[in-house]
């Protein structure tokens, strides 16, 4: 391969992951300052994550909604960490003398910190899901699977349902 192609190949690419990171992070900042608005103007606010916790007793539901706002506070750093490397990445990017380097890194950084994000949102979500009795934390993966981070594109089918046993444990009769 001439390494004008996979020059090219490469800007291309990075572009992409530039376009896709940008898309996500801006829609999930978009969607915060649009709840932010809605609490300002007495609207309930319903995003996906919440509106799977719509199946949960108003107890859990509040203790659902303290445990990710916690979990958003100690996270947002990294997010702020991740938006600062993209910016960082598109002024290399765009600079007179084009470093591949300084590009890749920025994008490693902001990568990096977008997994982590990541990771600590699942992480709370899981450590929460487990102080859940097993008939409402079923009732919660169902809705997880139909409005949160499981959804699909078809909806559940009667065959999806997840039956729990004598001893407590989760199988699938199908």
């Amino acid at each position: 391969m001439r390494p004008t192609i996979l020059k090219s190949a490469l800007v291309g690419s990075l572009m992409l992951n530039m376009l896709l990171v940008g898309v996500i992070v801006g829609g999930a900042l978009r969607g915060h300052q649009e709840q932010a608005a809605r609490q300002d103007a007495g609207i309930r606010p319903i995003g996906r994550l919440r509106a799977a916790a719509d199946q949960l007793t108003p107890e859990n539901r509040r203790a659902y909604r303290q445990t990710m706002l916690r979990a958003w506070r100690e996270i947002a750093p990294l997010a702020r960490i991740s938006q600062k490397s993209r910016r960082e990445a598109a002024v290399a990017f765009s600079a007179s003398s084009f470093n591949p380097a300084a590009v890749a890194s920025a994008m490693a950084r902001s990568r990096e910190a977008d997994l982590e994000v990541r990771r600590r949102l699942e992480t709370a979500l899981i450590a929460f899901s487990a102080t859940l009795p097993p008939e409402e934390r079923i009732r919660f993966g169902q809705g997880l699977a139909s409005s949160g981070p499981f959804r699909r594109t078809s909806p559940i089918q009667p065959s999806d349902k997840i039956a729990v046993g004598p001893d407590g444990a989760l199988s699938n009769p199908r």
